[in-house]
């Protein structure tokens, strides 16, 4: 489970992915093991990993002073 947590939580693969990888048939026996396991769900993982790439993107040119200069 600590190679799945390690690898959802920064590649940006589904659950379903890691778990053929890993050798899982069935991405729900993964879920509910990694529930059991870490006590929060594989899936707000990927998502959260997810949203944190997104904002660092999005936050790239307001930080370096790039963007439209403070214009509308």
């Amino acid at each position: 489970m600590e190679r799945c947590r390690a690898e959802l939580t920064g590649s940006g693969r589904t659950v379903t992915a890691v778990a053929a990888r890993w050798g899982f048939p069935d991405p729900t026996h993964v879920s509910k093991l990694f529930k059991a396991t870490y006590g929060y769900n594989a899936r707000a993982l990927v998502t959260d990993s997810r949203a944190q790439t997104t904002r660092t993107r999005a936050s790239g040119p307001e930080k370096d002073g790039g963007g439209d200069g403070g214009r509308q």
